[in-house]
Order: structure tokens, then sequence, then C-alpha cells
């Protein structure tokens, strides 16, 4: 079973690598100037910075509610059950 998930984490490893060779190979091939591809860079970076703390904040909260969420029903539950 570990065996499966190395090697599922492999393959995905090598996607994600093929996938940023990919995209380092289509901004070098493409007709742009400097100015340009750096611009589009930035603004990509940005939103993806963005969209990274989004989610890591989501995250964080994530595990607050489900434990006031856990502790909530233990304490409407009846003590008879």
């Amino acid at each position: 079973m570990a065996e499966d998930r190395s090697d599922a984490a492999a393959y995905l490893g090598w996607f994600f690598l093929g996938a940023a060779l990919g995209a380092a190979a289509a901004l070098l091939m493409t007709p742009k100037t400097g100015r340009e591809t750096r611009d589009l860079l930035a603004e990509k970076s940005n939103e993806l910075a963005k969209k990274a703390q989004q989610i890591a904040n989501e995250r964080r909260a994530a595990p607050a509610t489900g434990s006031t969420r856990a502790a909530s029903c233990s304490r409407s539950r009846p003590s008879g059950s």
C-alpha cells in the first residue's frame, strides 16, 4: 500500500515538473517584449500568492471550526445516551 502511494507521488511529481517546464518554455517562446513578459509573470505570481494565502487562511480556520462544532455537539448530546 505504501509503495502505491510513493509511486503515485512520483508520477504526480513528474507531472508537475513537466507542467512547469512546459510553462517556462511557453513563456520563453512567446513573441512578447521582455517588459510584457515580466508584467505577465508579476501579475500571475501575485494572483497565485493571493490564492495560496486564501487557501492557507481557509485551512487554518477549518480545524477551529471543526473542533468548535464537535464541542457544541458533545454538549448538546443527552447524557443518558
